[in-house]
């Protein structure tokens, strides 16, 4: 049903009359209500939020339920294009992760890194932002999310030369590994481009406005 997205045919999916679950494993109605939330996560991330997190605060043993819920606070935020939402997901998941003594953000996978430096960028903390790509192993750091992240903060902050740098040598990887599938890179050389012209003809203007 969840790879359909088939809300009605998850519902007729009945549940065993006897569940046998110990008092912290994830209950049979708790199993379906995950698979409801993913399905509603972005056409419906208010209802998504809720459920995950219900489930992260119930079941908090359970880290895809925080990660969740993160993800599905970024997808309200997406859409009301409030930047306070970004912050209270950050919050929110700094929050879950104080308290989770084995928690290795290292271990969470791709998802993770491109929803936290994607409200880093959001919200302008770009030191932080910085901070995180520099620790991520180098095929993190290349994929297309996480990499538009870091360019984009670098075009933010006017180091445009840095941005070129950095997505030639993206370039580079991406050919040495044979992934074909390179349209962000172009994208980004866009509009890296576009602001790279925008300056000459500034610095132009200026010359001429301000010379003897």
């Amino acid at each position: 049903a969840y790879f359909r997205n088939d809300e009605q045919e998850l519902n007729s999916i009945k549940e065993p009359g006897s569940p046998i679950h110990a008092v912290r494993e994830l209950s049979y109605r708790d199993h379906k209500q995950f698979y409801r939330a993913l399905i509603r996560l972005e056409k419906n991330p208010e209802s998504s939020y809720t459920i995950f997190s219900q489930l992260s605060t119930q079941y908090p043993q359970y880290q895809v339920f925080a990660l969740n819920k993160m993800a599905a606070k970024i997808s309200i935020a997406k859409t009301s294009g409030d930047l306070k939402i970004y912050k209270e997901a950050l919050e929110e998941w700094n929050v879950y992760a104080v308290h989770q003594k084995d928690l290795d953000e290292e271990d969470l996978g791709s998802t993770f890194f491109v929803n936290k430096l994607h409200i880093l960028l959001k919200l302008g903390e770009y030191d932080e932002l910085d901070k995180t790509f520099s620790e991520l192993e180098m095929p993190y750091q290349m994929l297309p999310d996480i990499i538009e992240s870091k360019i984009e903060s670098l075009i933010e902050r006017k180091r445009i030369e840095e941005a070129s740098t950095l997505l030639e040598k993206v370039e580079n990887y991406h050919q040495f590994s044979g992934d074909g599938d390179n349209e962000f890179i172009e994208a980004m050389k866009n509009k890296i481009g576009g602001i790279d012209n925008v300056q000459l003809l500034n610095s132009y203007y200026t010359r001429i406005f301000t010379s003897p």
